[in-house]
Parts: structure tokens; sequence; C-alpha cells
């Protein structure tokens, strides 16, 4: 955290072979309000690698996410995501602003996986809360 509510990330990622045209991605999303027992699941779509780096998301969160990836980083616009190269994301932020002001507060895990011949070959967890506003 560099301020309230506002988070910076840096991220390297290299692949040790070129992924496969057909390789996913997956994004999940749960989420847990404060005077919740159970989990909810929010999103969960999986989607080919191709299709990510090349279009837009027609999904208002991945969209946003996708932006900043695209302002921060270095990964492709579309396919192959090369192997034995240095992928890297520098500063990405994430504040406040991505979530409406009449957000819940709740406690959330955003998970990436990246899945080649339906096998899991990377996972990315990031797991967070909302905090009231003052």
């Amino acid at each position: 955290m560099i301020t309230k509510g506002r988070y910076l990330a840096d991220v390297v990622l290299v692949l040790a072979r070129t992924l496969d045209k057909e390789a996913e991605f997956q994004f999940l999303v749960h989420f847990r309000p404060v005077k919740g027992e159970k989990s909810v699941k929010f999103l969960d779509v999986k989607l080919n690698v191709c299709d990510v780096l090349s279009k837009t998301s027609s999904v208002p969160l991945l969209k946003t996410l996708m932006d900043e990836v695209r302002r921060k980083g270095n990964l492709p616009y579309d396919c192959p995501m090369k192997g034995n190269y240095l992928y890297s994301l520098v500063n990405y932020s994430l504040d406040a602003s991505l979530l409406p002001a009449y957000a819940p507060i709740l406690a959330f895990n955003f998970t990436w996986t990246v899945f080649e011949y339906q096998k899991k070959i990377g996972c990315l967890g990031i797991s967070g809360a909302t905090v009231p506003r003052n």
C-alpha cells in the first residue's frame, strides 16, 4: 500500500516455452461479506489467451484491469506469448476508484490461472478486502 486505498505491484514473468495458441486464462473472483459466513463466486471466466491479448473484454472489471496492464506492462497484443522472454508489469496500480462508491464491505480473492492442454501451468492469487470510505 502506498497510501490509504491505493496499492502498487510489480510483476515479472518468464515462460519456459512459448504458450500454445489454445492456452487459456481463467479469472476467478470470490467474495465474502464482512458478516457473511459463505463465500460467493462473483466471476469465473475462462478465455483463450490469444483472445484476451487481442480483444477488449466485455466484462467491466476485466476491462479495467487489462487496460491498466496495457498501460504498465509489455504483454503482447496478440499471440504468441514467447518463451524465454521477460514480461513485466511495473507500478501496476489499484485504487478505490476500481469499485463503485456503493460497493459493500467485503473480503475477496482474485485468482488468475493459466492452462495449457487443460493442465494448470501457473497461478497468481490476490486476497484483500474493501474498507469503508471516509
